[in-house]
C-alpha cells in the first residue's frame, strides 16, 4: 500500500494491493529483468521479435532526450531491474506466437511486430498465447529524441506500438518460480487453476 502513479505530469493517487496480492509468494524466484529500449539505434515500427530480445537486453535506456516537455522528469533509467514481478517482454509477446495455416511461425518472427494487426498476418496474433484482446503494458521503455515517456505495449488489435505511459492498459504479471516448484495438477484456467507444491 502507498502512492502510485496516476495520469500525467507524475500524478499520484492513494493505492492498496494489500488484499490481493499473490499467495505464492513464496515460490517465486528474484530474478533479473532487461528493460533496455530502441534508444536511437532503430525506429520501434520496424522491429522484429528477434531485434526486440536484442534490445531489451542492451545498453539503451528509455531516456535519450535531454530537454523539453516530455524530457523534464528527474526518473533514473537503467538497462536491468531485481525483482520478483514485472512484466512481459515485447520479445515474449512476439515469440509466443505459433502462427498458422495462412502464415507460418517463421514468416510471423521476420515480421516486424507493429504490423501485426494487419488482416492479412492475422494468423500471427491469432495464434497466439499472450493475445489477450485488450491493450498490454510491456517492461520495456520506447525512447524518443524528444521525449522519455513512453512504453512498448501490445494494443487490443495485436501489434506493438510505444504509447505514453500515463495511458490506461492492462498489466500481465510475469515471474520466474523457484526451481523446486512443482506442478501438482491443474490447467491454469479460473475453474482447475494449477496447484503448486514446493519441494524442502
Amino acid at each position: 500500500s502507498g502512492t502510485c502513479y496516476n495520469g500525467q505530469n507524475n500524478a499520484t493517487t492513494d493505492c492498496d494491493f494489500s488484499e490481493s496480492g499473490l499467495s505464492i509468494q513464496n515460490f517465486i524466484s528474484d530474478a533479473v529483468w532487461n528493460t533496455g529500449s530502441n534508444g536511437t539505434e532503430i525506429s520501434w515500427d520496424s522491429i522484429i521479435a528477434s531485434k526486440f530480445y536484442q534490445l531489451e537486453r542492451g545498453s539503451n535506456t528509455g531516456k535519450i532526450c535531454e530537454s523539453g516537455t516530455w524530457c523534464n522528469d528527474n526518473v533514473v533509467r537503467k538497462n536491468s531491474w531485481t525483482g520478483k514481478i514485472a512484466l512481459l517482454h515485447p520479445s515474449d509477446y512476439g515469440y509466443a506466437t505459433s502462427g498458422g495455416v495462412s502464415t507460418s511461425r517463421e514468416t510471423c518472427l521476420a515480421t516486424r511486430l507493429y504490423s501485426w494487426e494487419d488482416s492479412s498476418i492475422a494468423d500471427c496474433k491469432n495464434n497466439n498465447w499472450l493475445n489477450k484482446n485488450s491493450s498490454l503494458w510491456t517492461m520495456n521503455p520506447s525512447a524518443g529524441s524528444t521525449l522519455s515517456n513512453t512504453a512498448f505495449y501490445v494494443s487490443e488489435n495485436g501489434n506493438v506500438n510505444g504509447p505514453y505511459v500515463y495511458h490506461s492498459h492492462a498489466l500481465f504479471p510475469v515471474v520466474y518460480l523457484k526451481p523446486d516448484v512443482r506442478l501438482v495438477s491443474g490447467e491454469g484456467t479460473i475453474q482447475n487453476p494449477y496447484l503448486l507444491t514446493i519441494n524442502n
